[in-house]
């Protein structure tokens, strides 16, 4: 059983799928990778890409690459800790996601020449809504599939010393 007191530091294990098996005074996790992370991104940190889908024979198949044992006490703290960060976590997806719209929308005002004075909702580099109302465009776009669909107003061109405050 591995201690951490031979003085090296634990190995780093990047994992996307995670298998937990519960009894009543553990709980076992073997956790597999099937993708290896994306060094090359230039964001902080693995970013997992390219995820081959399996059946769930094929997963439950492989060995895992890891297997950790948490005692219950050890489950019920990394539950509290997981509670804690996963709000976070998702509040930081959701804005880090939304960057590729924002990207898109600057670099490309071509696109949005004919919808000046209207709310537009994108899906990252798709426009799958527009109109007047910026209720209704949510409500289309919520139609097409979209739960939390980005929505903009499309402003005239500015210029050099002119801009808008607020909405």
């Amino acid at each position: 059983m591995a201690d951490g007191s031979n003085g090296k530091e634990a190995p780093t294990i990047y994992a996307n799928i995670v298998i937990s098996k519960l009894n009543v005074n553990e709980m076992t996790m073997e956790l597999n990778c099937f993708a290896k992370p994306d060094k090359g991104s230039g964001q902080k940190g693995p970013v997992i890409t390219n995820v081959p889908v399996e059946s769930d024979e094929d997963v439950l198949a492989r060995e895992p690459i890891a297997r950790v044992i948490l005692t219950f006490s050890a489950a019920q703290e990394l539950k509290r800790s997981l509670d804690l960060a996963m709000p976070k976590i998702e509040q930081l997806r959701r804005s880090s996601v939304r960057v590729r719209e924002m990207n898109f929308y600057r670099g490309h005002p071509d696109r949005f020449a004919e919808f000046v004075g209207e709310w537009v909702a994108l899906e990252g580099e798709t426009i799958v809504a527009h109109g007047n109302d910026p209720a209704d465009v949510v409500e289309k776009a919520r139609e097409k599939g979209i739960k939390i669909p980005f929505l903009l107003r499309v402003e005239s061109k500015q210029g050099k010393n002119e801009g808008n405050i607020g909405l």
